[in-house]
């Protein structure tokens, strides 16, 4: 370790960390993953880009699937092997992001990796 590098530390598995004094003045460690989650989103977009399929992404979403869209249902083809393991490999990251502090997209996580055993289309 270099001399007068060594101090706080900024980052922590993706999450950004600070010090903070609570209001009955103790010392804490706040996290935020808004770092990480604006680095998941920008990797989406990009992958999305590479593909002619930036139109596809709507700006917000209620949740994860299309009115109406029942996935216990769907006959859609299925993932190849690439796009599979793409799959699942977004649905490790968006779990990451639940366990550094985005709690509210915890349910909808959920429903998306009950389907990581056979991911499927959905656009049919």
């Amino acid at each position: 370790m270099k001399e007068g590098l060594i101090g706080d530390p900024d980052y922590y598995l993706g999450a950004k960390l600070r010090k903070m004094t609570l209001t009955d003045g103790v010392e804490a460690w706040a996290m935020s993953s808004s770092k990480y989650a604006l680095a998941a989103v920008a990797n989406v977009d990009n992958q999305l880009k590479s593909q002619g399929l930036e139109h596809m992404m709507p700006k917000s979403a209620a949740n994860p699937f299309k009115g109406g869209y029942k996935p216990e249902m769907d006959v859609s083809p299925e993932l190849d092997a690439e796009q599979a393991t793409y799959y699942q490999s977004q649905i490790g990251i968006l779990r990451w992001l639940c366990k550094i502090g985005r709690f509210d997209i915890l349910v909808n996580v959920s429903m998306l990796a009950s389907h990581l055993a056979l991911p499927r289309d959905g656009l049919s």
